[in-house]
């Protein structure tokens, strides 16, 4: 997850040139000093673990479907249960351009249907 939250930054720093100077220029955002930025980092890991739980419980699920299809389908439901709400929740509670929160729910995706496929793969 952290791997894949790292390319998907390097990918958007390069399509969205101005999203750097979003990330820099807001007085919303802790310093990367101070120590509770360290959550930031832990967050990958916590919502691996997480997805790794919810994929114990509904792997019988997916048994039929092929590796690529099962991590869609769980990848996806992952996506629908927490990034469509999270997505309204961050577009509500901040006032933040749309197109960073964009990039939020766009990595949320991304880590759901990375860690679907790898769970499928390994459930083989």
């Amino acid at each position: 997850m952290i791997v894949v939250n790292m390319l998907l930054n390097v990918i958007y720093s390069k399509v969205f040139p101005g999203i750097t100077e979003m990330y820099s220029s807001m007085d919303v955002f802790r310093s990367m000093g101070d120590p509770l930025m360290m959550l930031f980092f832990i967050y990958p890991l916590v919502l691996g673990i997480g997805l790794a739980w919810i994929w114990s419980y509904t792997k019988g699920i997916f048994k039929k479907d092929s590796t690529f299809w099962a991590g869609l389908k769980f990848g996806w439901a992952y996506f629908v249960i927490a990034g469509i709400p999270i997505f309204f929740i961050n577009v509500g509670s901040f006032d933040l351009p749309i197109m960073m929160i964009g990039t939020w729910v766009d990595m949320l995706a991304a880590n759901g249907l990375i860690a679907g496929w790898v769970f499928a793969k390994w459930a083989r």
